[in-house]
């Protein structure tokens, strides 16, 4: 019953990835490897919150959080997601949150009713500003 009703409540569709360890080639270099798609599928998207401001760099950065649950053992996800995964939202019924990408920053373990992994979401928030100009002169 818990279920249902959880699954009743999910209105978005995910797409959860995660990368697999770089691996170094025959000549010592480290390239990305390809992503893994763990989860594909419908969620819970709660209210997107922020933005929360960080300084890094010379310009402040713009990111925001929420929380998403997806079913707990869904015939689609592939493995339970892990810290440092990435969310893609394909469709919500907030048009300014879709094809945003997110990265889970922890997830809920335990509760009462284990038919949900809520997962708490970290991602960068884009920002109306003019972009960065360098003049040419300027370039190295």
């Amino acid at each position: 019953m818990a279920r249902r009703y959880s699954e009743a409540n999910m209105s978005a569709r995910v797409r959860v990835t995660r990368m697999a360890a770089p691996m170094p080639d025959a000549e010592g270099t480290v390239e990305a490897t390809v992503e893994e798609v763990i989860y594909l599928g419908k969620g819970r998207l709660y209210s997107v919150q922020g933005p929360m401001t960080m300084g890094l760099g010379d310009f402040p950065s713009f990111y925001s959080t929420t929380f998403l649950s997806v079913p707990m053992g869904a015939a689609a996800m592939v493995k339970d997601p892990v810290i440092n995964d990435m969310v893609e939202l394909l469709s919500t019924p907030d048009e300014n949150v879709n094809f945003r990408f997110f990265r889970v920053t922890s997830v809920d373990a335990g509760g009462m009713l284990p038919v949900v992994h809520r997962l708490h979401l970290a991602g960068y928030e884009a920002q109306n500003r003019p972009p960065d100009i360098v003049p040419e002169e300027w370039l190295v």
